[in-house]
């Protein structure tokens, strides 16, 4: 079924907003563990061993029967695309636990504004001189600011300037053939060069 232009403009664009947020979730993660290590420890999903755990091998187990009818239908061999389903499926798990930790570092930073905002967010005054916690004071705030800054980005309901909508266009244009690999190498084309100008078209 060929999509509409329109809604395909609307997936496109959701795409490249979700791409464009990936890394803004990593970072604020990343940072949120430095103003709050105790609330955000690693979690097991961000490992390599993950993919051996009881809770990815259920995922893939509830995938595995709609992928070999795929790859079935398309009369491909499923055994020579598992590992590039799994790699994908492990992505798309930790992009949706991302955004979950995301959400709740955002509850948190609501919740604890004032001491954040003061930089006392954890700051335990007990043997330290007055320059130690002035110091830890302004290192609290600078992490506070900057983390607000990229919830900010990443809470944009737009893509950012220079994704225009002349921008989109050239994906859409792609509409008859657009596939998950060519959205993929479009969207890394554009990283590469900060332009979809010279992206091969179909």
């Amino acid at each position: 079924m060929q999509l509409e232009h329109e809604e395909l403009r609307l997936l496109m664009r959701r795409e490249l907003k979700d791409r464009w947020n990936q890394p803004l979730h990593q970072a604020i993660i990343s940072v949120a563990r430095e103003i709050m290590p105790s609330e955000f420890p690693a979690e097991d999903w961000e490992t390599a061993a993950f993919v051996r755990s009881e809770e990815f091998l259920t995922e893939k187990d509830k995938k595995l029967a709609g992928w070999k009818q795929q790859a079935e239908q398309a009369g491909e061999d499923y055994s020579q695309r598992e590992g590039e389903l799994t790699a994908n499926l492990i992505d798309i798990i930790r992009r949706e636990k991302e955004e979950e930790m995301v959400q709740e570092i955002y509850l948190k930073l609501d919740q604890n504004e004032v001491e954040l905002r003061l930089g006392e967010y954890e700051l335990d005054p007990s043997g330290k001189s007055d320059d130690d916690i002035e110091e830890f004071k302004e290192q609290q705030k600078a992490r506070y600011e900057h983390l607000q800054y990229l919830r900010g980005q990443a809470q944009m309901d737009t893509l950012p300037g220079h994704l225009s909508a002349n921008s989109i266009a050239v994906l859409v244009r792609m509409s008859p053939l657009v596939e998950a690999p060519q959205r993929r190498n479009s969207f890394t084309f554009y990283c590469q060069t900060g332009s979809f100008s010279g992206f091969p078209m179909p």
